[in-house]
């Protein structure tokens, strides 16, 4: 994963981010795109003139402009930047792959010179790489007769180079962000109409522009960022500059996307030396894309967000490789384009076939899938074609019948590999009428895919070789829940597994961690809920404790301010305090400690009303990172209830009553509610207050509405857990 808290480097036309465990390894991308070569060394580029009947003009085009674009590095480019990263940090075998990617699309930019047709009527395929491999993406492009024209002079007069279009990626990429010291506070719609009036008549931002923008938002109050007291003086600075360089790629990722620019890549740096491009994110995603456009977004549902950065965080961020088609068709060092082999004439013939390429428009290994079953029809005619691995794209041709018009059908059937987790069996597509003569199956439009990452952060391996991960994973479609273990080490800092599962279904994870000494002995994280993607492991006794206060009250009617005390259990007479309003209804509690084992810590919460009336609570133990109080409660606890195996529908249900109740008489606190669900494939979410760690136990009960009225009462269950498994039979 790429490392954001350490610089970029370029040369030879190649950006190279460090990795953030392995300090041999280092992941490349090229500034722009490049058409991809055949074997024999010529491009994946043709015009096809077609000579066709008028009639047929109208809905085929008088051409066709094809091409496949990639984002490959020779071999002799990665040897050279090899070479240069192990003179410049003396390694001696610098290992090199490319940019992971999460996700992506690249876009065919084609200026359009309308005449009475246009120069282009549509353009075919495309929309996402293949995300594996060299990102590559094919596109055909059906031209007007005037625009067969256009694109024949300017490949024959200038190589290709006058050619009006252009492409475009946009590649999300992780990186892990450092652990920092400091909070952010954006006010999301002061920045926004910032932008707006600054941009207004489609002017684009420039990349060298980004950092003074943000300067001025800063100034201006709309941008608040807070370094911690904690930090040493001689750290502030940087510190707050890192800070500074997230908010610069909060506002892109926010607000703007790449725009096609029209200056050329930056040149290589000179010497035998990598380049260094610089830790702002304006730096290294400006070196790909040179202008950003505004997005348009509705200013009233943007509202102040805080974001804290006090742990290491994987994020995302968009790289945009990007050249216009001189840059795609002769790279610095190519030789221009021989327009004779790329050019075709398509001769009128006796009988109109209508020639398709189909192929899967993901990676069908990396998904899992053994194979892809297209059934495609035309008028009596069916074709079916078996795409794998091995296989992933097939042509295949019909005739085409005035009376059946220039449509096909066709549906697909998925066949996962044995012991795939989640969804088994086969799925099928709904039928599909298409003109298009590129298809293009992508399997995961009939289900989704939940990716779980264990990444370790900052975990002291000298101190815990192994680290144990315990992921329950629940079965939306069969019921019960299975549990995925995945194993850390300091040669070993990723692992993670996929699941697939129902499109819409909701699947909660949650997680135990269990870190293991040199003796054997296991120091375990009790089980808690994390959303899918990556979870972060990192110090389970870190030297410096960060507490989440919130404050849960009828702020303004029955509580003026909440006061929250807080102190080290083994320093009862260090105490801070924190203030809680409606205006600020939470604050971070932070505390630097001498002995990483003595984290036990206590607090008091005393209620002042709007009439002056003070009420104190007792000293009481915190438990984690998070605290929530209010009037005369200790804090809340969560709930969610997950229901597997059939469906309401299934068993001829119209609804089930869920009833949640706690109850603690000695500190007066109850708790009760009646929920009615009518989709089974949502989870449930209860909240209950308690004033007793030690009196955690609630009580759920589920009532059955059949069709004809009556009511089936099921025995009511103790639980204390946070997720809740509930198998319908």
């Amino acid at each position: 994963m790429i490392d954001l808290g350490r610089a970029p480097l370029h040369a030879a036309g190649v950006t190279v981010f460090p990795d953030h465990a392995d300090p041999t390894r280092f992941h490349f991308l090229p500034d722009a795109p490049r058409l991809r070569l055949k074997a024999d060394g010529t491009p994946e580029l043709s015009l096809l003139k077609y000579q066709l009947d008028p009639t047929l003009h109208a809905a085929l085009g008088g051409g066709l402009l094809s091409l496949t674009v990639d984002l490959s590095v020779p071999d002799e480019v990665q040897a050279l930047v090899a070479s240069k990263l192990k003179q410049q940090f003396s390694i001696d075998k610098p290992v090199l792959s490319p940019v992971t990617v999460e996700d992506g699309a690249c876009d065919l930019v084609v200026i359009d010179q309308p005449s009475d047709g246009g120069l282009v009527e549509r353009v075919l395929g495309g929309g996402a790489p293949s995300l594996y491999g060299d990102e590559a993406c094919t596109f055909m492009v059906v031209l007007a007769s005037d625009g067969v024209g256009l694109v024949e002079r300017a490949l024959t007069a200038s190589g290709g180079a006058g050619l009006p279009a252009g492409v475009v990626y946009r590649l999300g990429v992780l990186g892990l962000r450092p652990a920092l010291s400091a909070r952010i506070t954006a006010r999301w719609q002061d920045a926004y109409h910032y932008y707006e009036n600054r941009l207004h008549g489609g002017k684009l931002l420039l990349a060298v522009d980004v950092g003074t923008t943000v300067d001025e938002l800063v100034h201006s109050e709309a941008i608040h960022i807070e370094v911690d007291q904690l930090v040493p003086p001689e750290q502030q600075d940087p510190t707050y500059q890192r800070a500074l360089d997230q908010v610069q790629r909060y506002v892109l990722d926010q607000f703007f996307k790449p725009t096609l620019g029209q200056a050329p890549p930056p040149a290589d740096s000179s010497g035998g030396a990598l380049a260094t491009i610089g830790n702002a994110i304006k730096d290294f995603a400006g070196f790909f894309s040179l202008t950003y456009s505004l997005i348009d977004l509705n200013r009233d549902e943007l509202k102040t967000m805080t974001y804290s950065l006090a742990v290491a965080q994987a994020e995302k961020l968009t790289l945009a490789p990007q050249g216009t088609f001189s840059l795609l068709a002769a790279p610095p060092g190519a030789p221009p384009l021989d327009a004779s082999k790329l050019i075709t004439t398509v001769p009128a013939a006796a009988s109109d076939q209508m020639d398709f390429d189909v192929g899967a428009a993901i990676d069908l290994a990396a998904e899992q899938i053994d194979h892809l079953e297209v059934l495609m029809s035309y008028g009596a005619r069916s074709v079916d074609l078996e795409l794998d691995a091995a296989s992933p794209r097939k042509p295949v041709s019909f005739f085409h019948e005035d009376a059946l018009g220039l449509a096909v059908k066709y549906h697909y059937e998925i066949h996962f590999q044995p012991g795939v987790l989640g969804v088994a069996g086969v799925l099928r597509s709904p039928d599909v009428s298409t003109e298009s003569r590129v298809i293009r199956v992508n399997p995961r439009e009939l289900y989704q895919r939940i990716a779980v990452t264990a990444l370790a952060a900052g975990v002291p391996f000298d101190r815990y070789p192994q680290v144990i991960v315990d992921v329950q994973v629940p079965d939306p479609a069969g019921g019960g829940v299975t549990t995925q273990t995945l194993t850390l080490d300091a040669a070993h800092r990723e692992a993670g597994f996929v699941v697939r599962a129902p499109l819409g279904a909701a699947v909660p994870l949650s997680r135990r961690l269990r870190y293991v000494d040199p003796h054997g002995v296991e120091l375990a994280v009790d089980w808690a809920s994390f959303p899918a993607g990556i979870l972060i492991v990192g110090d389970p006794q870190p030297v410096v404790l960060t507490v989440e206060v919130l404050g849960s009250a009828r702020f303004g009617t029955a509580v003026s301010r909440l006061v929250v005390e807080l102190r080290l259990a083994s320093h009862p007479d260090q105490v801070t305090t924190k203030i809680l309003t409606r205006d600020q209804p939470s604050a971070t509690w932070t505390v630097a400690l001498a002995d990483r084992a003595d984290r036990a810590w206590e607090y008091r919460v005393t209620v002042q009303t709007p009439v002056g009336e003070v009420r104190q609570g007792q000293w009481l133990a915190g438990d984690g990172g998070e605290l929530t109080v209010g009037e005369g409660i200790a804090r809340l606890r969560p709930v969610t209830l997950m229901f597997v195996g059939r469906t309401i529908q299934d068993l001829q249900l119209l609804g089930i009553k869920v009833r949640f109740a706690y109850d603690d008489n000695d500190a007066n606190l109850h708790a009760e509610d009646e929920l009615m669900v009518t989709d089974s494939s949502k989870p449930v979410a209860w909240s209950y207050p308690i004033a007793d760690v030690t009196k955690q136990a609630y009580t759920y009960q589920l009532s059955l509405v059949h069709a004809d009225g009556h009511i089936e009462t099921r025995d009511p269950v103790t639980a204390s857990d946070l997720l809740l498994i509930v198998p319908l039979t």
